[in-house]
């Protein structure tokens, strides 16, 4: 079933109601629905009784039957309210028309006005009517366009978006170009696939390259920008993952760097400072810091561990060799009362007469060479009293344990050492911390804190310098990291980062495109389908839908479009005709292509028509050739003026009608025919009256016929003028009127005379 409409269709009917009209046939001059629309066709329109003020015009089916019939489909409008009509009695003039709502039209503006913008009514401008071959339809309740087949563009031609010179898509049969002159944007719903088959995806500003992504195979990803990476993520975490599973993130809190490993906070920077929550361990013999002084210890002050040059009498090397300054212990550095002088001493050899306090054994043997044995003997001042000890009771005691804060300040150089176990120290007191200070260029400063309260959290108070960094948690830098290279679970980031966006890519289940991960060259490739059904709309104010240069349909000139074929327009299409570029250039359809059917309601105009032509025509029908094939031609009603017509071998010349042997045989003049020759017929009618009269009776009358010898009988009859009118009446009544009066006596004897 399909819309069709035509010119010149209109029939009467006299059915009553608001259902079906049953259809009485066609009106003189018009054709019937069936024949103008056709069975099972739809079409517009006007139902209007002669004698009431009722009227109604809508969609109409058309069927064919015993009686045609025209179903009221949709009422458009009517009298009723643009209801259906319930029409009375009498009959209505039922045509074939367009409504107005159905018609396309320039506004005050110029604009071309589809449709009424109704609601939920859609409206599609169709360039095959027969099929759904090139539809574009405007979705009101959308407000977008939807196009079911492909728009193509001239390679030479852009698709811009907004305003011709800014955001545009182009082509040149190899490359895709998405050109924005501000941010470009790429909102998916799920995943977005970027799938190059060079393994490159190449990122540039201005034509120069900012980001390379490359892949290597089904491996790495590399990232390579000629300056800085950013990774910006506004939800404030960036999270490593391996295989689905998240093995570390880096995340964003009130402007502090966060590193966690799996979901645990492992370093949490704050501006320059780095706090870990776990233990650090060094495995090179370096710990750089940005103070750096020679010779400097870490010293605590309370706070932090700082970097400290011994100062005073104390000395230390580079070495870790402590040393006191000569000349620094004298007697006066011994108490007064037990100043002895060296000249006044000599061997004592009784027991208990000389006090430890007298004792000075810088002239004894060096012991530097020997090696202390558990026997060997040390001299103490046991509460007054000078005893020995043996070497393995004093290593009894210092192996217990000796109060921290009994431990004075030194002035050389300080190694802690052991040859077994482990060295520590303990900072037992609840939430205290461990700090190590040292003298930074005279300045004592903290260099590392130990945070009790953070589970160990480390503070630095520079940098770190390390061969070789491992962090169980997480790492939270608030600066700049910076490493020669950065591994993730003993993959390079920049191979992680590749594998794990690639991953991304691959997994895109996005329609219309497909992206693919190179992992062999870390690229990504991105693959447009070429049957995109996903594209609902395409707005631009200079849009070219083409194969090539040569072939393309061009939207670029508002309120027209251009059809172009080898390089130029052929066809342009307006709001109010449809015409060649260049006259006399096209053709439509072709000697052994032809169209099927030409509706036109308006006048067609040509040079010449050729082949046979069938419909009303209205003006001069002029040539050389102008010849009705048809045997039976009833919608030809007036074919104007003719100098000469012929008709097979009837020749009609001015006011004579003839034959090919003679074409003068009949002259018409006004109310008279004049027939120079015989007149031979079946049956000769006289005012609606046919003459039954044979040829052989009519010429009785000339007189010219021998009289015969039958005998007269009572039911022959004899032809009388009664009293101008001609009759027949029988011999009986002849007879019965001659024996009446003396005259007419009279004329019987004449009669028999005559007789």
């Amino acid at each position: 079933m399909a819309l069709k409409l035509n010119d010149r269709v209109k029939e009467t009917s006299t059915t009553t109601g608001t259902g079906t009209l049953n259809l009485s046939g066609a009106v003189s001059g018009f054709e019937t629905f069936v024949a103008g629309i056709g069975d099972g066709n739809t079409t517009y329109y006007s139902i209007a009784h002669r004698s009431e003020d009722e009227w109604e015009t809508g969609l109409g089916t058309v069927t064919d039957a015993s009686t045609d019939t025209l179903a009221r489909t949709t009422v458009i409008s009517s009298s009723n309210s643009d209801s259906a009509v319930d029409f009375s009695a009498g009959t209505k003039d039922v045509f074939c028309t367009l409504p107005a709502s159905k018609v396309s039209f320039l506004d005050a503006s110029n604009d071309l006005i589809l449709g009424a913008g109704a609601a939920g009514v859609d409206y599609s401008l169709k360039f095959d009517g027969e099929t759904s071959d090139g539809v574009i339809t405007w979705m009101e309740d959308e407000d977008s366009f939807k196009v079911e087949d492909d728009l193509v563009m001239d390679s030479s031609k852009r698709l811009y978006l907004y305003d011709e010179g800014g955001e545009h898509i182009s082509g040149d049969g190899t490359d895709l170009t998405i050109a924005s002159g501000g941010d470009a944007t790429i909102d998916a719903g799920d995943d977005i696939v970027l799938d190059a088959d060079g393994a490159n995806v190449t990122i540039k500003d201005g034509g120069t390259t900012t980001l390379d992504i490359v892949s290597n195979g089904t491996t790495d990803v590399t990232l390579d920008a000629p300056g800085d990476i950013k990774l910006d993520a506004d939800g404030g975490d960036i999270f490593f993952v391996d295989g689905g599973t998240t093995f570390g993130s880096a995340t964003n809190t009130s402007g502090n760097l966060i590193i966690k490993s799996g979901t645990t906070t492992a370093l949490t920077f704050s501006g320059a400072n780095a706090t870990l929550a776990g233990d650090l361990t060094i495995s090179g013999d370096d710990l750089t810091m940005g103070t750096n002084t020679n010779t400097a210890i870490m010293v605590a002050d309370g706070t932090n561990f700082n970097p400290v040059v011994p100062s005073g009498d104390v000395g230390l090397t580079n070495a870790g060799v402590f040393s006191i300054a000569s000349g620094v212990i004298v007697n006066a550095d011994v108490n007064a009362s037990a100043a002895i002088a060296d000249s006044k001493l000599a061997t004592i050899s009784t027991a208990d007469k000389v006090s430890g306090a007298a004792i000075q054994i810088d002239g004894a043997t060096d012991g530097t060479s020997i090696t202390l044995a558990d026997a060997d003997k040390i001299l103490v001042d046991d509460g007054g009293t000078t005893k020995y000890i043996t070497a393995s009771q004093l290593n009894t005691y210092t192996s217990t344990s000796i109060s921290a804060d009994d431990i004075g300040t030194g002035d050389a150089a300080v190694t802690l050492t052991t040859s077994s176990g482990n060295i520590t120290i303990d900072a037992a007191a609840n939430n205290t911390d461990i700090i190590f200070k040292g003298t930074d260029a005279t300045s004592d400063i903290t260099m590392l804190t130990l945070d009790g309260s953070e589970a160990g959290a480390a503070t630095f108070n520079n940098k770190i310098v390390a061969t070789e960094l491992d962090i169980s948690g997480n790492v939270d830098v608030d600066g700049t990291l910076e490493a020669d290279a950065y591994t993730v679970d003993g993959t390079t980031l920049a191979e992680y980062i590749a594998d794990t966006s690639g991953a991304m890519f691959t997994s895109n289940t996005e329609t219309g495109i497909t992206a693919t991960y190179q992992d062999g060259d870390n690229t990504v490739d991105l693959a447009i389908d070429a049957a995109q059904t996903v594209i609902t709309s395409i707005y631009a104010t200079d849009l070219i839908l083409g194969e090539d240069s040569q072939t393309a349909i061009d939207f670029g000139t508002a309120n027209e479009i251009d059809f172009k074929a080898d390089n130029a327009a052929r066809l342009t299409l307006t709001s109010s005709a449809l015409y060649p570029v260049t006259d006399n250039e096209i053709d439509l359809g072709t000697s052994s292509l032809e169209f099927k059917d030409a509706y036109f309601d308006g006048t067609v105009t040509s040079d010449a028509f050729a082949g046979p032509l069938t419909g009303d025509v209205t003006g001069n029908v002029s040539g050389t050739a102008a010849t009705v094939t048809t045997a039976a031609q009833s919608n030809i009603t007036s074919l104007g003026t003719l100098t000469t017509l012929t008709v097979d071998n009837v020749i009609i010349n001015g006011s004579t009608i003839g034959h090919t042997g003679d074409t003068d045989l009949i002259t018409v003049a006004s109310g008279i025919a004049t027939v120079a020759g015989e007149v031979s017929m079946t049956t000769l009618d006289i005012g609606g009256t046919n003459v039954t009269t044979t040829a052989a009776e009519l010429n009785l009358i000339d007189g010219g016929t021998s009289r015969g010898t039958d005998a007269l009988a009572d039911g022959d009859g004899i032809l009388i003028n009664d009293g101008g009118t001609m009759k027949m009446t029988n011999v009986t009544t002849v007879k019965t009127y001659m024996q009446g009066t003396a005259a007419s006596k009279g004329f019987a004897i004449a009669l028999a005379v005559a007789l």
